[in-house]
């Protein structure tokens, strides 16, 4: 019996409105959960995107990075499964990584929500230099500015909530962070 075509579109949709409540709701996430292992024979790319998702929101980071890094293996590193990483990743904290993932998604499509991915996490952050660059690069590609633009954070400021996993993404990244600075 097939599925159908919008299960995998429901159930992201579902993830993403339990990360923009702003609570986790983590009953409802093994819900969604089950309900994407029951997709993985009817849209194996869908259920792995959905459980890495999950996973990354429930903090197993080893099953999130698995399942995404399968889901690039399996679409030969296609735009959507890159941009799709890149949001788990900010979803699980990991900003650093998001920046990286959404840079390369950006690279392969130019679609301006690769480019919002990597504005968020530059200010998350508090990479003010990246911020005001990336943002001056919406500002052309959309004719708009961004909507954090009037929020940028002061230089130098990097967030409470990250430090520690920015000096674990630094210590373990470096060449990307050598990059990024010479941006």
């Amino acid at each position: 019996m097939p599925v159908p075509a919008t299960k995998y579109t429901d159930l992201i949709h579902a993830v993403n409105d339990i990360v923009t409540s702003g609570r986790r709701d983590e009953v409802a996430l093994m819900r969604i959960r089950r309900q994407a292992e029951r997709l993985l024979d009817a849209d194996r790319i869908g259920a792995l995107t959905v459980l890495g998702a999950v996973a990354g929101l429930l903090g197993d980071e080893k099953t999130m990075h698995a399942r995404h890094l399968a889901v690039l293996e399996l679409t030969d590193g296609s735009y959507e499964a890159l941009y799709n990483y890149a949001n788990t990743l900010g979803w699980a904290g990991n900003f650093s990584s998001t920046l990286a993932m959404a840079k390369q998604a950006y690279e392969a499509s130019h679609d301006p929500a690769a480019l919002d991915l990597m504005i968020i996490a530059a200010h998350a952050l508090g990479l003010a230099s990246l911020f005001r660059t990336l943002c001056a690069q919406w500002l052309e590609s959309t004719g708009r500015p961004h909507e954090l633009e009037t929020g940028e954070p002061p230089a130098g400021h990097i967030r409470d909530s990250v430090m520690a996993r920015l000096e674990d993404d630094m210590s373990r990244n470096a060449e990307l962070w050598t990059r990024l600075s010479n941006v």
